[in-house]
């Protein structure tokens, strides 16, 4: 089952919009057109570090009306344990994606892929003894015109193999 840690609401316009977030890794197969299986975690092989993971955000308008160009940024961390201490990094990458529009009670599915971006910070965070505890997204809707702000923190758990 997916754990999902999160969902900071600063915002009544939420209820007009719900997020929902999965972490997806692909199968070994056709590269063209690889398929995803839903997985609760990152497995992280000493010998490979990168593997081919995206988050899923499933994003439902619950209003009367389509909502259009709505911004999603987001960014990865890392929380890391050495010494019995934990520490979160700071932003590792960012960036942002768009959905032009959720039609009235519909849904739309939209997908992070650069996960892999961070795979090579982890590395070296490996090699100087730190163990991975968490891969946390931090995803804000960028607010409009009579909007609150809206963010969200979303953590992965990160496993060794």
């Amino acid at each position: 089952m997916i754990k999902f840690f999160c969902l900071i609401f600063i915002s009544q316009a939420l209820n007009a919009q719900n997020f929902t977030f999965s972490l997806e890794k692909s199968k070994i197969g056709i590269k063209a057109k690889p398929k995803y299986d839903t997985v609760s975690s990152v497995i992280i092989n000493s010998n490979n570090v990168k593997h081919n993971y995206r988050i899923k955000i499933t994003a439902r308008n619950d209003t009367k009306k389509d909502i259009t160009a709505i911004i999603l940024r987001y960014s990865f961390k890392l929380t890391l344990k050495k010494h019995e201490k934990i520490i979160q990094t700071i932003s590792l990458y960012s960036s942002g994606l768009r959905i032009s529009e959720i039609k009235a009670g519909k849904e739309k599915v939209v997908f992070i892929y650069e996960l892999k971006n961070v795979f090579d910070q982890l590395k070296r965070f490996l090699e100087s003894g730190y163990e991975p505890l968490d891969l946390v997204v931090d995803i804000m809707k960028e607010p409009k015109r009579n909007e609150d702000f809206v963010s969200y923190s979303v953590a992965f758990p990160l496993k060794v193999d």
